[in-house]
């Protein structure tokens, strides 16, 4: 779950390395947002020379988040890392690759973030059963 106020990592290589979220969006204040929902952030960290620059506003979709969604069949996915990807104004992301540590959760590609889905190196669809 990310709220207003939430520090997250930059998973793309557009030059942005912290972000601090303003807004959910879509959403009232204080609600949380879930992997595949958009939020506004602004760049607390960057690098310099690159597309990101520190101090400006930008969409973000969010790729992994700590919680999910319930699935269908019941299981409640928990990610490792807080992680967002940047975008332009016309939907496409802003970096055009996305770091091989970042999973991105199923839940992004089912709200029609199709472009991001595709950069993505695994895309988590199921839990894992423990073996015993």
């Amino acid at each position: 779950m990310v709220l207003p106020e939430t520090i997250i990592k930059c998973a793309d290589n557009s030059g942005a390395k912290l972000l601090k979220v303003i807004h959910v969006v879509g959403f009232p204040p204080r609600v949380p947002a879930l992997a595949g929902d958009e939020i506004l952030v602004v760049v607390q960290k960057a690098i310099p020379g690159k597309k990101a620059k520190q101090g400006e506003q930008y969409r973000a979709v969010l790729i992994q988040s700590s919680t999910t969604p319930k699935r269908p069949y019941g299981k409640i996915l928990h990610g490792r890392n807080i992680a967002v990807l940047l975008r332009r104004n016309d939907n496409l992301p802003l970096g055009n690759r996305i770091s091989k540590r970042y999973a991105v959760f199923r839940e992004v590609r089912e709200k029609g973030w199709f472009r991001v889905a595709q950069l993505a190196h695994r895309i988590i669809l199921q839990c894992r059963k423990k073996k015993k």
